[in-house]
């Protein structure tokens, strides 16, 4: 299991071995060879992970568990003992190390996690792939703020309370912070029948130790579908909410500039990054870049190798979207991840095979061409 993150909240994904992910990496890196490219790097195999969890953990698409602090790798991972827990890579083994310091108790949650200096904040979330309001929610039924302090000394964490987002589940749940610490949180959740996107932020300053507590949530669109996902990410001095919306097959992009206020008209009108038939399905993973710019890799409905499948967006910082195909149809790649690596001047996307193995391609950053 792998997962790739940043200080502002990377979003990750994991796989699982088996004799059949062999086979595909042999063929894949034959291919490569055939066009000069270097040889596949299966990797390390992480931990298994017990039953409790509602499939695999890491299955919600814009959602982090994996940050970087005091030159260390961090995960969340749901343990032996059915419990979410802070986990540490040992670079020198490639084997995670449990901390034992416990994130979650609840089963069949997921995770976003965004680390900020000595300060760690996990949304958390009971998991369900369809949201349906329950007029009485049960208890511990709601999604939860956590924070943890980091202690450089000892290298670990400590918990530093807990907060309710809102009292519902959800299938997705993101967040991002607001200078200089004010927190945003997005997801899509039913409200009197129809499906729509929601937005909070903290009344106060949460990344550097002020209150955590949100405040009422704001609806950034009224009339989604009941399988459509949002996430949110940080880009200069703003944030943005991207959302699915398979009931017009569009995919929307609303903007908060910090500082401003807390209302759905504090955000501009909301613009359609790309849209048509087949186009638009609950896949959305962010990243932004120190230009501002933000990238969005996303998935179709389309299943042949004249249309794409696979398809990288890119939010100019003047305000200007294109869109790019990384993979066609017909390789039915799911659940992407983008990563931005600016050292190597590379935009890398991963994407998984169903039940198999999980793929790497790469663009250039400035002419992006998969």
């Amino acid at each position: 299991m792998f997962d790739c993150g940043n200080d502002d909240g990377k979003r990750g994904f994991g796989m699982r071995g088996s004799a059949r992910v062999l086979t595909v990496i042999a063929l894949s890196v034959a291919a490569l060879a055939l066009c000069g490219v270097a040889s596949a790097n299966t990797g390390f195999k992480g931990p298994a992970y017990p039953v409790g969890t509602s499939g695999a953990p890491t299955t919600s698409k814009p959602e982090s568990k994996l940050w970087f602090r005091d030159g260390r790798w961090w995960a969340i991972m749901f343990d032996q003992s059915d419990v979410y827990r802070i986990f540490r890579l040992n670079l020198r083994s490639q084997h995670w190390v449990n901390t034992g310091v416990a994130v979650d108790p609840r089963d069949s949650t997921r995770q976003d996690v965004l680390s900020v200096g000595n300060t760690l904040l996990v949304a958390s979330h009971k998991f369900v792939k369809t949201t349906h309001q329950n007029p009485m929610p049960g208890a511990g039924d709601e999604m939860r703020l956590y924070r943890f302090s980091y202690h450089s000394g000892s290298n670990t964490y400590s918990p530093d309370g807990q907060v309710t987002i809102d009292p519902q589940r959800a299938e997705a749940l993101t967040i991002a912070r607001e200078a200089p610490g004010k927190i945003w949180a997005t997801w899509v959740q039913e409200e009197g029948g129809q499906h729509k996107v929601f937005a909070s932020r903290t009344t106060g300053d949460c990344a550097t130790g002020g209150s955590c507590a949100f405040g009422s949530r704001i609806e950034l669109d009224g009339v989604v579908g009941a399988d459509d996902i949002s996430a949110i990410v940080r880009f200069g001095n703003k944030v943005g909410v991207m959302w699915s919306d398979t009931v017009s097959s569009n995919l929307w992009f609303r903007v908060h500039t910090d500082g401003d206020g807390d209302t759905a008209g504090d955000w501009t009108p909301r613009v359609s990054v790309i849209g048509g038939p087949k186009r638009v399905d609950d896949h959305i993973n962010l990243k932004a870049d120190a230009s501002g710019r933000v990238y969005a890799v996303t998935k179709t409905k389309f299943s042949s190798a004249a249309n794409p499948g696979i398809m990288l967006h890119r939010r100019s910082a003047a305000g200007n979207w294109s869109s790019h195909e990384v993979t066609d149809a017909s390789f039915d790649r799911t659940r992407p991840i983008v990563v931005l690596d600016p050292q190597h001047n590379a935009i890398r996307v991963f994407e998984g095979e169903t039940g198999s193995s999980v793929f790497m391609v790469k663009s250039r950053l400035g002419n992006i061409n998969f």
